[in-house]
């Protein structure tokens, strides 16, 4: 069940980078005047759509891409007004092409920054107590502790220290532990 998550954190990133992306040229697109006329996340049937402001939103069965139609852009797509992406100078197409990846670099710009600002996930395990006469207390852990590893061994987890700890039965281990930084 826990290797879930990753597969679960791996789809929910993807579909962010790729509605960034859409988003992107989605305003690149109503910002040159040009016609929008769908804006979707994922892929398949659509499951939900609502239509705001002449844009018809849609939420689809596979949660993996997305897309933006924009009036003008498809080969056999007729939209011939001034609002028609075919009638559009050349820069202001340019700029709606390369939205898609300039707002992907500000997301990576923004996401570097948030986690410079709350810290990068570390996979250790923190001692957050200790009983009174346990072998833990014996050993000298001391709440606020962060174990590194054992027996040279990574930590990734609690359930890790854990099954080191049973597997032990009684033998010395070695830990590399951080105490007050």
């Amino acid at each position: 069940m826990e290797n879930i998550y990753p597969i679960i954190a791996l789809v929910l990133v993807f579909a962010l980078v790729v509605v960034v992306h859409e988003l992107g040229h989605m305003l690149f697109a109503l910002a040159g005047r040009v016609e929008v006329t769908d804006f979707g996340v994922g892929l398949g049937p659509s499951i939900f759509s609502k239509k705001l402001g002449g844009i018809r939103y849609h939420i689809c069965a596979l949660p993996l891409g997305g897309f933006v139609k924009i009036a003008g852009m498809e080969p056999g797509d007729t939209a011939d007004s001034m609002r028609s992406y075919r009638n559009k100078k050349p820069m202001t197409k340019i700029a709606i092409l390369c939205a898609g990846s300039l707002f992907n670099f500000l997301l990576g710009v923004i996401l570097i920054f948030a986690l410079a600002f709350i810290g990068f996930p570390r996979e250790v395990v923190l001692v957050r107590g200790v009983v009174k006469g346990s072998p833990a207390e014996e050993a000298g852990f001391q709440a606020g502790d962060v174990i590194y590893a054992i027996n040279g061994e990574r930590l990734k987890d609690e359930f890790g220290l854990r099954r080191a700890v049973s597997q032990a039965e009684g033998k010395r281990m070695d830990f590399v532990v951080e105490r007050l930084g």
